[in-house]
């Protein structure tokens, strides 16, 4: 299945025909496995998350591929998109993919443990710790973005750029609403499957998308 996935996107995470995915409902029809454990290179959720390609993501996440699935390295399919993929990480976050797991990261010979947020940070994408954020992240926990100027402690990233600096400051100093509260509170009981046990709910279909989607599009 992962061989025929990496054969069918583009280098720009689009699909090269629609034959590709006919392939791939075949072989899930014929009993291949989404939710296979044994390496990274072996889910075809992690591995569409990998390439990049949102179509593939939501076509496995809607065939029940589990989205919080994790590897021996503790890597788990959000980690891979944070390096700006806001598409992909959008679809996970809407499916309930957990924001606060660490995995082994390797980036130019060099290994670290880092949660998608932490990872965000390192790499300078703020818009995806804002994101990570909507979906209930705690940035709060972080002295430098409580005490900036308490702590020797602040990312490179940020001490490079002081207007993300200030605005992530903001973001942890101020409680999300009770709205936001209810939704993450909701969410978190739910847990998989998200999308089913919403449209469950005895709640207005615009409450049910808000409940789904956190953040501003």
């Amino acid at each position: 299945m992962t061989n025929v996935i990496r054969q069918c996107v583009r280098a720009d995470g689009t699909i090269r025909t629609d034959d590709c995915l006919t392939i791939v409902l075949m072989l899930l029809h014929a009993g291949s496995d989404v939710n296979m454990t044994t390496c990274e290179e072996c889910c075809p959720l992690m591995v569409a998350s990998i390439l990049r390609c949102p179509t593939l993501v939501k076509f496995f996440l809607d065939y029940g591929a589990n989205p919080g699935i994790r590897f021996a390295c503790g890597i788990t399919p959000i980690l891979p998109v944070c390096n700006h993929d806001t598409q992909t990480i959008r679809l996970l976050l809407e499916y309930n993919s957990p924001i606060n797991l660490p995995g082994r990261i390797v980036r130019r010979r060099e290994e670290f443990y880092f949660d998608p947020c932490e990872l965000a940070i390192h790499l300078g994408f703020f818009d995806v710790v804002e994101l990570l954020y909507d979906y209930g992240y705690n940035l709060s926990k972080y002295p430098y973005l409580v005490d900036p100027m308490g702590t020797i402690d602040t990312p490179a990233t940020l001490k490079e750029n002081t207007l993300a600096l200030g605005q992530l400051c903001s973001l942890a100093s101020n409680p999300h609403s009770l709205f936001k509260v209810s939704a993450l509170t909701i969410r978190k009981v739910l847990q998989k499957n998200l999308h089913d046990k919403v449209r469950l709910l005895s709640l207005p279909s615009s409450v049910q998308e808000d409940l789904l989607c956190l953040a501003a599009h």
